[in-house]
């Protein structure tokens, strides 16, 4: 059978799962994003491929022969052949871009970004170049306001939500959600999430009183 068809037939379900999940999605990542992200894993596999290929001139006993039950060839298969590969294709691709919390990337106590880190900042308005109003990655204050006030776009900044089955009822849950309603906002923004507006919270309380 054709390689290719065999190729385009493998890549088939997750091209569907994931054209249906895109769909079924409320808050959608943008599509060229998501294009580029593709892009990425694309070119991942060559340089995977480029780079096995170096390591096989080296190594080529220990990392061709997968069926080698010796310890010694068994580690070099894994670690070079596969392990080592992986993370240099990851590494080269994207050096090191990566999503995170807001109270991972920025230090506590200074509100500075972490020694080593540097906050990429998103184009909002796709002009092509950051303006004085996108750029607010600073501080941990200034991405957590801009957050707040709806500068920062959703996704990849996205409400959290508690989920139950009509209007509680049991006092023990009702308390529990006045109290992230009101004390439990305090707990948020030290561990990088944002405090939720005054308008939101009178809103949620007042599903609570509604039954």
């Amino acid at each position: 059978m054709n390689y290719l068809f065999l190729f385009f037939l493998s890549i088939l379900p997750v091209f569907l799962v994931g054209r249906y999940i895109y769909n079924k999605d409320k808050d959608k990542e943008p599509f060229r994003l998501l294009f580029k992200l593709f892009l990425g894993g694309v070119g991942s596999f060559f340089v995977t491929i480029v780079f096995t290929l170096v390591l096989s001139l080296f190594f080529h006993s220990l990392l061709m022969d997968s069926l080698s039950f010796d310890l010694v060839s068994l580690f070099f298969h894994v670690f070079f052949g596969i392990a080592l590969v992986e993370e240099f294709s990851k590494w080269i691709f994207v050096y090191g871009i990566g999503f995170n919390n807001i109270g991972y990337a920025y230090d506590a106590n200074t509100k500075k970004p972490n020694p080593g880190l540097k906050i990429v900042p998103l184009d909002i308005n796709e002009d092509g170049k950051i303006t004085e109003d996108e750029y607010f990655y600073n501080t941990k204050n200034g991405i957590t306001d801009a957050i707040a006030l709806g500068k920062y776009p959703s996704p990849p900044a996205r409400d959290l939500y508690l989920v139950s089955k009509g209007v509680p009822t049991n006092p023990v849950v009702v308390e529990f959600l006045k109290y992230v309603l009101s004390k439990g906002q305090d707990k948020n923004e030290p561990v990088g999430y944002i405090r939720m507006n005054d308008e939101k919270i009178q809103a949620n309380l007042d599903k609570l009183q509604s039954k």
